[in-house]
C-alpha cells in the first residue's frame, strides 16, 4: 500500500456497493494506477497510492470520475 490512503465510496441504485474494483489513474512523470482495491460490505474501498494530484477513477475497469488526491470521494454509478 502507498503512503497516501483515500477513501472512495461507491453506490449504485442508491445503495452502497459491495465488490467493486477500485483503482486510480495518476498523470506525469511519477503517475501511473495504484493497485486495485475492491469495496467492502460498506461500498466503501481505501485505495493505497503513492503519488498526489489529479487522477482519474477506476471502477471495474471503466472510467466514471476524476479528482485531486489524497481524497475523500463518494461516487454514484
Amino acid at each position: 500500500m502507498g503512503k497516501h490512503i483515500s477513501k472512495i465510496i461507491v453506490y449504485k441504485n442508491q445503495k452502497r456497493k459491495r465488490g467493486c474494483r477500485v483503482r486510480l489513474g495518476f498523470a506525469g512523470l511519477l503517475g501511473g494506477m495504484s493497485q486495485p482495491v475492491n469495496t467492502d460490505a460498506d461500498g466503501v474501498a481505501r485505495v493505497g497510492h503513492s503519488s498526489t494530484g489529479n487522477a482519474e477513477i477506476f471502477v471495474d475497469g471503466k472510467k466514471v470520475g476524476e479528482g485531486k488526491f489524497p481524497d475523500r470521494v463518494i461516487l454514484y454509478l
